[in-house]
C-alpha cells in the first residue's frame, strides 16, 4: 500500500470538503440524483457563520 502525504496552508475562509460517491449518487423523493454538480453547487453556496 502506498501513502501520499500533502501539506497545505489554509487561510481564513478556506474550506476542506470531504465526500464519498454516496453523496453524489443520493436521490431525492422524486428519484432525481443529487450529482456532482449539485454537490458542488450546494458546497459553494454554503458560508461560514462562525
Amino acid at each position: 500500500m502506498s501513502v501520499t502525504l500533502y501539506h497545505e496552508h489554509l487561510q481564513l475562509d478556506d474550506r476542506i470538503v470531504l465526500y464519498t460517491d454516496g453523496i453524489t449518487a443520493a436521490c431525492n423523493p422524486r428519484d432525481q440524483e443529487f450529482s456532482l454538480d449539485g454537490f458542488l453547487e450546494s458546497s459553494c453556496a454554503t458560508t461560514s457563520t462562525a
